[in-house]
């Protein structure tokens, strides 16, 4: 599960944590806002609510107050589909079911029929921005050698759209979206990215990156910038080895290992686990494995908050 998310204003951060919560930021002061209980689900495109899933079911909760609030007064137009659907997986049956949390509709019901012979398994599953492209990855062994690759799947019907590699020693657990056009960044190898157009089904790019750790964003205001953290061996021990580079994806070079052109690099002091832009293009908010969130300044290439208890 992506652990940062922000609402389209950018006045609301939110942090999904590994102990079970989502912590609120209030961007515009730097301010601990609540700590709503339960899983991310997504917030509603008025910034006003907040859905998450608890071993008691649905919770909703109302931002500006902070507190919960009756799930039955919420209505489905509120939300964007991929904000009110919670995805049930099976991993060894191969049994996938979306579910509107908010009208108690299946939108999806599939179950895959794979070969047992392949010891599949279902692993990562995320619904797409544009609200009709589901992404999974299956992964398993066959003869002692590991496999993995990936589909698009059509929304409600489920077909086939585009299949994807995905590495077969990491399948992985992050999506990086961008909109219009709807776009997605996917790992196939270890450090080779591709970018596939879900409008078209189609691949538009890929490049290497040398040390990719697992964590990248588009930026919003010209989607051919990626942020993407790194992991690179330093002799200085004065020098971190980690870093967020800005790679500009109309600028490569090489045939067999194409590489993009890397316009600013940020140092970070510990190992990088996801970033995410605000809106408007002016700050790159950065979480480190300590669990504190960097908010960098574009403009300026500097940590100018830090938001952390």
């Amino acid at each position: 599960m992506k652990p940062l998310h922000i609402s389209p204003s950018g006045k609301w951060l939110f942090h999904a944590t590994p102990q079970g919560n989502v912590m609120v930021w209030d961007l515009s002061g730097g301010t601990l806002h609540a700590v709503c209980d339960g899983l991310w689900i997504g917030h509603s495109l008025d910034e006003e609510h907040l859905l998450t899933q608890t071993p008691e079911g649905v919770k909703a909760w109302n931002l500006p107050r902070g507190e919960e609030e009756p799930l039955a007064l919420l209505k489905a137009e509120l939300f964007a589909l991929h904000q009110r659907v919670v995805v049930r997986k099976q991993p060894y049956t191969l049994q996938l079911d979306l579910l509107d949390v908010l009208t108690g509709e299946m939108v999806l019901n599939l179950r895959f029929e794979q070969d047992p012979r392949y010891h599949p398994r279902l692993e990562a599953c995320a619904l797409a921005p544009d609200d009709r492209s589901l992404l999974i990855t299956l992964a398993g062994e066959f003869g002692g050698q590991a496999w993995a690759h990936g589909y698009v799947l059509g929304v409600p019907g489920g077909a086939r759209r585009v299949k994807f590699k995905v590495n077969r020693h990491q399948p992985p657990a992050f999506f990086a979206f961008t909109a219009q056009p709807f776009q997605v960044l996917l790992q196939d190898e270890m450090y080779h990215l591709t970018v596939l157009n879900l409008e078209q089904d189609r691949f538009e790019q890929d490049v290497w990156v040398s040390g990719f750790s697992g964590a990248a964003a588009f930026f919003p205001l010209l989607p051919a910038v990626l942020a993407v953290s790194v992991w690179e061996p330093i002799v200085d021990p004065a020098i971190s080895p980690f870093s967020v580079q800005f790679l500009d994806l109309r600028r490569t070079s090489g045939e067999r290992m194409r590489r993009a052109a890397v316009i600013a690099v940020f140092q970070e002091s510990q190992p990088v686990h996801d970033m995410i832009f605000t809106p408007d293009g002016q700050t790159l908010a950065v979480l480190v494995s300590t669990g504190a969130i960097h908010l960098w300044n574009l403009a300026q290439g500097r940590i100018e908050r830090t938001l952390e208890l």
